[in-house]
């Protein structure tokens, strides 16, 4: 795992900030083309693609950047998202037995629905790709319709991608990508690395996009947690590629946001999580505009205002 230090950071934006974007935008990029010609090229054995991760480590950017870089290489492609195959409410209640639904686990996702859709788009039959209302907990009535021609490439994302329970009866039809964030950011004090790195992303979109205060997204982290130890990591090396999402300008992108967000919060609770430490590792970074991120950058997946539609 690569270390980046506070001042190495901060000397490269203060060279050059946008060629050094460019340089850790075109690292990312490159890593997704060489992934997107490999799936190319087997894709009339395996048209399905299944990329998995844990929260935060930007699986729908990553989805929806594969999908524009195989349709230049000459194949339509499709970016479905995993969540939409949620079972409704009811359903979890009754596999859970009334208990507490555990909302991280595989048995919420409707593996006979999946399974079908799988087969059927192998077959280039006619889905209709259902949609979830995370409000309702239930699915909507109507969904999008989906007719898959030879050659197309189905992307599917989500947390389970890599997940036995899921994908073990169809790996012949399809590939398998892992992402995740591997990197660590150290001063002389502390280390943030990539778990705290993927916190503080969805402490950045939970704040814009869900209303959710720090200290509810922080604790959520560490239900999370649990749930990726049983469900998601003992899977990783069934993947085919693991693609790491860090770029190593985007704290310097949160570093104002975050720094906001953290200043009303109690001394305890700060100090009980670490969130201290980050601070101060954060005030040492140089602080660089959103206006630097490119409008598809997956920095844009937690701050907003992307030009990809998520």
């Amino acid at each position: 795992m690569k270390k980046y230090q506070v001042a190495e950071l901060n000397e490269l934006l203060n060279d050059s900030p946008r060629e050094a974007v460019q340089q850790a935008e075109e690292v990312y990029a490159d890593s997704l083309k060489a992934v997107a010609e490999e799936i190319c090229e087997q894709s009339a054995q395996k048209p399905i693609v299944f990329i998995a991760g844990t929260s935060g480590s930007s699986k729908t950017t990553t989805a929806l950047r594969l999908a524009e870089y195989i349709e230049q290489m000459g194949h339509r492609a499709y970016a479905l998202s995993m969540d939409d195959y949620f079972l409704n409410n009811d359903e979890c209640q009754a596999i859970f037995d009334g208990g507490e639904i555990d909302y991280e686990s595989p048995l919420c996702v409707d593996r006979k629905l999946l399974g079908e859709h799988m087969q059927k788009m192998a077959r280039h039959e006619m889905i209709e790709i259902p949609q979830f209302d995370f409000v309702k907990q239930c699915r909507k009535n109507e969904g999008e319709i989906l007719t898959c021609k030879d050659g197309d490439i189905v992307i599917i994302e989500g947390i389970h991608g890599l997940n036995p329970l899921i994908t073990a009866d169809y790996s012949d039809l399809a590939a398998k990508i892992y992402v995740e964030l591997q990197a660590c950011v150290v001063d002389e004090e502390t280390e943030i690395c990539s778990d705290k790195l993927r916190m503080l992303r969805r402490i950045m979109r939970d704040s814009r996009f869900r209303g959710h205060t720090v200290e509810r997204t922080v604790a959520y982290c560490t239900k999370l947690s649990q749930g990726e130890q049983k469900f998601i990591l003992p899977f990783v090396e069934k993947a085919d590629w693991r693609v790491n999402t860090f770029l190593d300008y985007e704290l310097n992108i949160y570093r104002n946001d975050i720094l906001a967000l953290f200043a009303p919060l109690a001394v305890d609770f700060k100090n009980e999580w670490g969130l201290d430490e980050i601070g101060r590792l954060l005030e040492n970074l140089r602080f660089l505009p959103l206006e630097y991120a490119p409008k598809d950058s997956l920095v844009r997946e937690f701050t907003g205002e992307s030009s990809l539609k998520y």
